[in-house]
Order: structure tokens, then C-alpha cells, then sequence
């Protein structure tokens, strides 16, 4: 199954001035979603709990969206869409405009925290986190 472009279009549209993300990560996301064909409720959900983490300055406490610990200024966010249990890390920046997330990494999280081993994700985002301080992303 594959998404359309409009559909990738309203993925990329979720991601509004507040969020920063590169081709990387939306490419990742996007391929998650296109495996499982979760496109509809994917979107419905990430912009809804996306507005919220806005909203509140990523300053919010609940059961989909958490800091990381022993993880200094990373996020997860959850994404429980049947049949997937999709993570996106994120962290804060400081940009020109204020606060801001960057986006950073997206993976496929097993049953049950404990199950999943998140070094090599936090890994991954961290690498991005630098790369964009770096002024690496475009």
C-alpha cells in the first residue's frame, strides 16, 4: 500500500512553524505509516497531540508524551495505533522565534516499554539534534 502525495503532504502540514524536522524523519514516518497502512488515524492523532505539546510549551505531563530519563532535553512521543506502537523522540531548541521541537527520530517500539531497547533511537536523535546545531540540516 502505498500513501499518496496528499497524504504526505498533510503528514509534512502536522509539522507547523513550532516543529523542525528534516526529510529524514518525515521520510521515517511516512514509511512506518505506508507498512501498516495507518495513514488516516496517524495524522489524526499526531496533529491533535501535536497541537497539544504546542500549546503547552512542551512543558506537558501525561501518559503519550514523556521526558526521557537519564536523557538530557529528549521526548518521546507515543503513537498507539493499532497494530503499531510508533515513537517519536524530540527535543527543545531555541530558535529566533522562541521555543521550539526538534524533530528528531521516529522507530517501531515493541509491547511494553521494557521490551524495547531505546539506545540505539536515543542514538540516532541525538546525532540529528547535533547535526542541526551544527547547521548541518537544510
Amino acid at each position: 500500500m502505498s500513501i499518496d502525495n496528499n497524504i504526505k503532504n498533510n503528514l509534512r502540514a502536522c509539522f507547523d512553524e513550532f516543529y523542525i524536522c528534516n526529510e529524514d524523519f518525515v521520510n521515517e514516518l511516512i514509511g512506518f505509516i505506508e507498512i501498516h497502512g495507518i495513514a488516516n488515524k496517524a495524522f489524526t492523532m499526531l496533529r491533535t497531540r501535536l497541537k497539544i505539546i504546542k500549546d503547552t510549551n512542551i512543558a506537558i505531563r501525561c501518559n503519550w508524551f514523556e521526558q526521557l530519563k537519564n536523557c538530557d532535553n529528549m521526548y518521546s512521543l507515543h503513537l498507539g495505533i493499532y497494530p503499531t506502537n510508533l515513537r517519536i523522540l524530540m527535543s527543545k531548541t531555541r530558535t529566533k522565534r522562541g521555543t521550539s521541537a526538534l524533530v528528531l527520530h521516529c522507530f517501531y517500539e515493541r509491547d511494553g516499554k521494557s521490551n524495547t531497547n531505546y539506545t540505539p533511537a536515543i542514538a540516532k536523535a541525538v546525532q540529528r539534534r547535533q547535526e542541526y546545531e551544527e547547521g548541518k540540516w537544510q
